[in-house]
């Protein structure tokens, strides 16, 4: 029990400070500028933890991924917010184009847009932590591992959507919230990369 209790206190003192250097460099970033590398070099931190092969300096790790991933992922960042906009121009145009019987058509489009959109920002962060290669790749590489393990990505949103859920009526999100749904996500991308490269890692 005491080990228990020991290792949850470990892990919420973890993740309030990455958390609160995700905040911090966000900021420091103007938010616009500092929310695609923040979130990646939180990612990053997280994905030495889960590698366990030896004691993260987590402000060093942080900030070297901070920096070198600074312009690769603000121009992700400029991507994934081009490929968002055909969510509401599909959704617009099919009520302007199809009859009222037939617009469940662009409810459809809609839908099945969103969710190749959503299965790439789920493993897209994962990916460039873990993954230095171009940027077009890195969104292939986001797309291709989430349709190829959909119980894991569906298991994921269902998590990430409950964690929205309790932060948005609890609030807690300032100490842990958004380093809670990364180290749910790395976890489970982490078993993912290393099936791919074919090792073995433990639960």
């Amino acid at each position: 029990m005491y080990t228990i209790l020991n290792t949850f206190c470990i892990w919420c003192v973890r993740l309030t400070y990455v958390n609160l250097l995700w905040f911090t460099f966000i900021i420091l970033g103007f938010v616009i500028f500092g929310l695609m590398p923040s979130t990646v070099a939180m990612f990053s931190v997280i994905r030495e933890w889960k590698k366990e092969e030896h004691e993260v300096r987590v402000f060093r790790v942080f900030w070297l991924s901070y920096k070198e991933n600074f312009i690769k992922s603000n121009a992700i960042g400029l991507l994934l917010a081009f490929m968002a906009v055909p969510i509401y121009l599909i959704y617009y145009m099919s009520h302007l184009l199809f009859e009222v019987d037939y617009r469940f058509l662009g409810f459809a489009l809609t839908v099945g847009y969103f969710i190749i959109f959503s299965v790439i920002v789920v493993y897209i962060f994962p990916v460039m932590a873990h993954y230095n290669v171009r940027v077009f790749t890195q969104v292939k590489y986001a797309f291709l591992i989430g349709v190829s393990n959909p119980i894991t990505t569906l298991i994921l949103i269902g998590l990430c959507l409950a964690v929205f859920y309790v932060i948005y009526y609890i609030g807690y999100a300032f100490f842990f919230g958004g380093s809670t749904v990364a180290a749910m996500i790395m976890w489970k991308a982490y078993h993912i990369f290393k099936k791919i490269e074919g090792i073995q890692v433990s639960a």
